[in-house]
């Protein structure tokens, strides 16, 4: 793989990357991955159509992380709050968790805490659909593979 220094490099390597291994000859394509922005603007340009898939478990984490920070110290309380909620996205809730935490809507926290409203409000989240339909909801396999690519030093899947 090349050095790559921008987003602009690395759009135009993984549009080559794609299409080396299929892309444009198969009828669905479907995204996973950790939600930023930048990676959402980035698939939706160069993957139309597309089915983006926020990896289960970052919102997972950053339910927990916020539940901690919510509840300082207090595991019988963060635990079962996070575990709802998490069980709620599992279940494509996604409505009813942002109306949990709608009082935290637009707010900003210290300590790199993440708002899972803005996060969960940003991507769509059907697992339950996703999952029905087999697809994954996590990216570990998907991590797994590219781990094992780069490691023998191959740059084509397949």
């Amino acid at each position: 793989m090349p050095c790559l220094s921008s987003v602009e490099q690395f759009k135009g390597y993984l549009l080559e990357c794609a299409v080396r291994n299929g892309y444009g000859r198969y009828e669905q394509t479907i995204l996973v991955s950790d939600g930023a922005s930048w990676i959402r603007n980035m698939g939706e340009e160069l993957f139309s159509g597309a089915l983006q898939i926020l990896d289960f478990y970052h919102p997972a984490e950053n339910i927990y992380r916020f539940g901690k920070y919510l509840f300082p110290g207090e595991p019988k309380q963060y635990t079962p709050w996070a575990e709802e909620l998490i069980e709620l996205l599992r279940n494509s809730r996604g409505d009813e968790v942002l109306r949990r935490l709608e009082p935290y809507k637009g707010k900003t926290f210290l300590g790199g805490v993440v708002n899972p409203y803005t996060y969960i409000e940003h991507n769509k989240i059907y697992y339950a659909e996703y999952k029905r339909r087999g697809y994954y909801i996590g990216s570990g396999p998907i991590e797994s593979g590219n781990k094992t690519v780069v490691q023998t030093g191959g740059d084509e899947v397949g």
